[in-house]
């Protein structure tokens, strides 16, 4: 990716999430259905206040109130002994907790510790209590343990929260792991009567973090820790729906309506489905290095701009996430402005602070002189000289062909690995180009 760029930021103390509900995953199997899709899922109720009601004609099949369906790609661990049934043959010593791309096990706040190795030393420690373990305890346990002994660091809450944002009140779901070093974990207990998250500035004392994770970790932390899950209100009050417990005869069970899930409670079952809402792919999106109006980057809404990282991020082939819509607009900005052509890049910061040298003390430098094209095409158009600012922006084209990488700043690679204008203009006559 491009240089990371760094706006100023305001930082508050914490982040507040407003109102938040306590919720807790119900001990059945479920199939979500989103159109004619249908996987595997885990609902959501509100802790202690599962509202069930019977159908009128007395049948198997029972509506309850206000849950949270949750698609999973992964199957929880149902209980703290999810392996003592386990045959041995089968049960594997590698914990999945650790070995998982992308999950609560690479987002932990490993920059706090100055051992170098201490992602290696918490990944033995885990692996070491797994072989050791007589009672087959679940990887989520010997985790948690290992984050204790090895990180002196606590789990103070588990957070359902929006992922990622689309048009027209689209959204997918993440789950968040606030962590707090032991000492001071108790200030840092999320409940309905402190709904606060540790913001950055905790994050760089080495106090207490905010650390992602996928949605089945966070189901099987909740269930193995016994601790709930906190939503805001307001996400609760989006996403919640009634759903359908039916306990199946064995003439009723297929391969459709029967979960792959271990845990299934007499045939019960939890069935929910809502019409396909699948976002868009996002194809009339420009990417990031493709924007050179600086005034196009003040003119984006939110969702724009997570539409054109998305697509970015397609481009280049990356599996990297958007930062959640609760890290606040800036360090979507600050991400966006990192994957943008250099010289674009630097005459919006220069339009930020309202200042920077004039065109005419920068035309020295290469680099520099194509934020100076930029900058007079921009006054151009002010002027409404629409002929002078396409004859500038043919300009501007011409010096970021010869880049190697135009997003990255002048300097932070080799030079050489840039093409020379008379090499550049032979290879296009050479073509019959202009």
């Amino acid at each position: 990716v491009g240089s990371f760029v760094t706006l100023t930021r305001n930082c508050d103390a914490k982040w507040n999430i407003g109102k938040v509900l306590s919720l807790s995953p119900i001990k059945c199997s479920g199939k979500f259905s989103i159109g004619y899709k249908s996987t595997d899922a885990v609902f959501l109720c509100r802790s202690g206040r599962l509202e069930v009601l019977q159908s009128d004609d007395e049948s198997n099949e029972f509506t309850i109130c206000d849950v949270i369906p949750i698609s999973l790609d992964f199957d929880p661990f149902w209980d703290k002994g999810q392996y003592s049934s386990t045959p041995l043959g089968s049960y594997s010593l590698t914990n999945s907790v650790v070995f998982r791309d992308n999950g609560i096990f690479d987002n932990l706040p490993y920059k706090w510790f100055s051992e170098r190795t201490i992602k290696k030393s918490l990944s033995d420690c885990t692996q070491k209590l797994k072989r050791e373990d007589k009672k087959f305890l679940n990887d989520y346990v010997h985790f948690y343990s290992a984050l204790s002994t090895c990180l002196n660091v606590k789990i103070t809450g588990l957070v359902l929260e929006e992922k990622d944002l689309y048009g027209k009140n689209g959204m997918t779901l993440g789950g968040a792991v606030v962590l707090a070093n032991q000492n001071v974990s108790s200030q840092w207990m999320v409940s309905p009567s402190r709904p606060f998250l540790p913001s950055a500035e905790e994050d760089d004392t080495c106090t207490a973090c905010v650390a992602k994770c996928h949605l089945d970790e966070l189901i099987g932390l909740s269930l193995s820790l016994n601790q709930p899950i906190y939503c805001s209100k307001s996400l609760y009050n989006k996403i919640s729906m009634d759903a359908k417990l039916v306990k199946l005869s064995p003439s009723e069970q297929t391969e459709d309506n029967i979960p792959t899930s271990e845990f299934n409670n007499e045939n019960i079952c939890i069935f929910a489905s809502i019409n396909d809402t699948t976002p868009s792919v996002d194809d009339d999106s420009l990417t990031a290095w493709e924007i050179f109006n600086p005034d196009t980057f003040f003119s984006l809404t939110t969702t724009q701009k997570r539409s054109i990282l998305r697509n970015s991020f397609r481009a280049m082939q990356t599996s990297s996430e958007l930062p959640r819509p609760r890290e606040g607009e800036e360090a979507l900005n600050q991400l966006l402005l990192s994957l943008m052509d250099d010289a674009v890049r630097q005459e919006v910061l220069r339009k930020i602070s309202g200042s920077g040298p004039s065109v005419k003390e920068e035309q020295g430098n290469e680099e520099s002189s194509r934020q100076s094209l930029l900058q007079a095409m921009g006054e151009a158009l002010e002027r409404g000289d629409t002929v002078k600012a396409e004859q500038l922006r043919a300009r501007f084209a011409a010096r970021t062909l010869l880049r190697a990488d135009p997003t990255q700043a002048k300097g932070s690679y080799d030079t050489f690995l840039d093409q020379d204008d008379w090499y550049l203009a032979a290879r296009r006559k050479s073509m019959g180009l202009r």
